[in-house]
């Protein structure tokens, strides 16, 4: 079964990067979160990694054997989004993470909310994955290098919450 949850902070974190694409990183930001054209963020064949987040992803199991129960920890790492299809009204793509040293992939489709008349800045998306509350994405390209002071403060600006950092080092070489 499906759930519907809405993309509109967490998207917002990723325009940071996504307009330095293509050019040199830069500190000055293009466009300050008011009116972010969610399109022009998502429109790159780049995986698109989730390096802050402000709810934490550890998971607790309970393994019981012989009659004993312990409890484990498992935190998602390397967390992923990629583009599929990408047109003015809708967005498919693929979610990924790392959970017990396996991959899980998940299909997702979104459709772009309007906004009367200015670029779509949020979308509504179906699949069968939870996102967090606030999610800073930074393209593949860039992931290696850490966010420029002025992405760091309008995360810090709109997702006022503790920072948990799923993105690792070895997450690029993974393969998936």
């Amino acid at each position: 079964m499906c759930k519907r949850f809405t993309l509109r902070s967490s998207i917002l974190a990723a325009l940071c990067y996504t307009i330095t694409i293509g050019s040199t990183f830069s500190e000055t930001l293009l466009d300050n979160g008011e009116n972010p054209n969610i399109i022009k963020v998502l429109n790159t064949s780049e995986k698109l990694w989730v390096v802050w987040q402000s709810e934490n992803n550890t998971i607790e199991l309970d393994v019981t054997y012989e009659g004993n129960t312990n409890e484990f920890y498992e935190e998602e790492t390397c967390i992923y989004i990629q583009k599929k299809e990408i047109s003015d009204t809708n967005y498919n793509f693929t979610a990924r993470e790392r959970i017990l040293q396996k991959w899980d992939e998940t299909a997702c489709y979104g459709k772009f909310e309007p906004n009367e008349n200015k670029p779509p800045k949020s979308m509504t998306v179906e699949c069968d994955i939870e996102l967090q509350n606030c999610e800073m994405y930074i393209p593949n390209s860039h992931v290696a290098t850490d966010p420029p002071p002025s992405c760091k403060t309008f995360y810090e600006e709109k997702c006022p919450k503790q920072i948990y950092k799923p993105y690792k080092p070895q997450c690029k070489t993974l393969r998936k």
